[in-house]
């Protein structure tokens, strides 16, 4: 009996072989699946890397670019105090105005043309009146209280 039940058992040894087989096959092929999901992965993270390096360096320009423009308010803010206490002086020493508004220069280059253009304030030189003001700044009154 013991004879007959190895011999079954040996007899079942290359199916069970096979099927070892197919299964060491298809663990191969997964394998290779799984190897192939990852490279798709990584390049992938290499992408995501590059990307994200690209937008840290944006971001570092854009913070800079805010620091300058905070700095650009701040001195402004700081000129339209220094203009508004200006304007009070010429107001206490009985110039209330309307004021026309110019900048002088012995010789006035292209750009101070155009700046005097787009604030619209005159422009003077040696030679007489290069570009004329736009408009007359209005006397010191109660608006200028929220100047300082």
């Amino acid at each position: 009996m013991r004879r007959l039940v190895l011999t079954e058992e040996l007899l079942a040894l290359p199916e069970l072989i096979q099927r070892l087989g197919e299964r060491v096959d298809a663990l191969i092929e997964a394998h290779a699946r799984a190897e192939e999901r990852l490279s798709r992965t990584e390049e992938r993270l290499g992408g995501v890397e590059e990307r994200l390096s690209r937008t840290e360096e944006r971001l570092d320009r854009l913070e800079g670019i805010v620091q300058e423009l905070a700095e650009a308010q701040r001195r402004t803010e700081m000129r339209v105090e220094e203009l508004a206490e200006d304007r009070r002086k010429l107001s206490g020493a009985g110039v209330p105005g309307p004021y026309l508004v110019y900048a002088y220069g012995i010789r006035a280059d292209a750009g101070a043309e155009k700046a005097a253009r787009t604030f619209q304030i005159g422009l003077i030189t040696g030679q007489g009146e290069v570009v004329s003001p736009g408009s007359l700044l209005p006397p010191v009154d109660e608006s200028m209280e929220g100047c300082e």
